[in-house]
């Protein structure tokens, strides 16, 4: 049976950024104990375009809404939070072939309040790092001298029902002529981190400042059978998308919680655009 079509639905929301320290120092949060010096998430009202009506592609935009059936259920889903091994032999096999389809694109939140902040997953310092890390440092030198671009492409999908509650939050900054990494963006220093056995070491995560030049996208009620592919980490900063759950402010009070899982991928352009 074909899948019914989903007419869009822009909406505003509220989304979190960074709000700065309490002591004006380096931010940090200790997993451990939970101390912290990071101040509440800045709330920002925004209005949100969706992407059905859009259409918004990633090779153009860094982002896309992608039919993709998958064969997983969501039990498998659901195991290989005690289990990766079928997650790391079928589905990340699937994310790879997503993220490299012809004719398309080549679990704890950091914050101190229930409004998680808008981040993008790496940055030029920890992009380098966790490529290195997963490549060896010097297949990285050989593969950035063939390749003038390089970028995680994440994967991000719902597990066995629509997403009504608390979507992603897609973060387009092309309209920031002033944009970059190192202006726009905020470093916080995690110690005891349990999310390393999940996605490995990072030396910080970052979080986004406020920018009036942003525009808001997400995919109204996603499905089962679709998944949104777009570039968290890029070395091309006009092709990264900052993202992040945000509150849609016409959710019902009895929509389900979300769940949703997301698969980061290392990719190469043989050219920057």
């Amino acid at each position: 049976m074909a899948a019914a079509a989903v007419i869009g639905r822009p909406t505003t929301g509220i989304c979190g950024m960074w709000n700065g320290t309490k002591d004006d120092q380096e931010a940090y949060v200790d997993f451990s104990t939970g101390n912290t010096n990071i101040n509440p998430p800045l709330e920002i009202n925004c209005e949100v375009q969706d992407i059905r009506i859009t259409k918004r592609t990633f090779a153009e935009s860094g982002y896309e809404l992608v039919d993709h059936q998958t064969k997983m259920t969501p039990e498998d889903f659901l195991n290989g939070k005690d289990d990766k091994t079928l997650l790391e032999s079928a589905y990340f096999q699937e994310c790879k072939d997503l993220s490299v389809k012809p004719g398309g694109f080549a679990t704890k939140d950091v914050g101190v309040s229930s409004l998680p902040i808008a981040h993008c997953d790496r940055d030029p310092i920890s992009g380098a790092s966790s490529l290195r890390d997963a490549l060896g440092a010097e297949e990285v030198k050989r593969m950035m001298k063939v390749y003038p671009r390089f970028a995680q492409v994440s994967v991000w999908r719902g597990i066995g029902q629509t997403i009504s509650r608390r979507p992603l939050l897609l973060i387009d900054t092309k309209e920031c002529e002033t944009w970059d990494y190192e202006t726009h963006l905020a470093k916080i220093f995690p110690t005891n981190d349990p999310r390393v056995a999940i996605r490995g070491q990072k030396p910080h995560d970052s979080v986004l400042k406020h920018d009036p030049g942003y525009r808001y996208f997400y995919a109204s009620d996603m499905r089962v059978d679709e998944a949104l592919v777009f570039s968290s980490f890029d070395s091309v900063k006009s092709k990264v998308v900052p993202h992040g759950a945000f509150w849609d402010n016409s959710t019902q009070d009895d929509t389900p919680a979300r769940r949703s899982i997301e698969v980061r991928t290392w990719a190469f352009f043989e050219d920057a655009e």
